[in-house]
């Protein structure tokens, strides 16, 4: 049995909704817009931009509305929907929302970090790809 085997029990699910994370800091240099693009060229999904952050309140601040537009400039082609969750846990708060919006995968940037970085901080992407249940695809900065 080769690694490239379909499980005879497997089904096609056809991919309709996509979420990708973004934490809105500085996305013209963070976020691999082409890739990205290619893989939602693939699937045609309406398009999710998730924001995990412990510190909105009613709106969003104005570096925020300025990195928005960054992405709306980029993923303009694919009539982004944004949403702006206030909790403190990443993880919970992604895995409702795919919940509730029927994610049917996750599209996630993992950051580089220095190797002293690496070694006192988790991995998000680790704890979401451990605890999601919905597929999670890491494109790298």
């Amino acid at each position: 049995m080769s690694g490239y085997d379909i499980p005879p029990d497997a089904t096609y699910v056809e991919i309709k909704e996509v979420g990708l994370t973004s934490d809105f800091k500085n996305v013209d240099k963070t976020t691999p817009f082409a890739p990205i693009k290619a893989l939602l060229d693939l699937f045609k999904p309406t398009l999710y931009i998730i924001n995990v952050d412990s510190e909105h309140y009613v709106q969003i601040t104005e570096e925020y509305k300025a990195q928005k537009n960054i992405l709306d400039k980029h993923f303009e082609a694919y009539n982004p929907q944004y949403a702006f969750i206030r909790l403190y846990d990443f993880q919970d708060a992604i895995d409702s929302f795919a919940n509730d919006y029927q994610i049917d995968f996750i599209i996630t940037v993992p950051r580089r970090h220095s190797f002293l970085g690496g070694l006192f901080k988790s991995s998000t992407t680790k704890k979401l790809a451990y605890h999601s249940r919905v597929p999670i695809v890491a494109i790298h900065e």
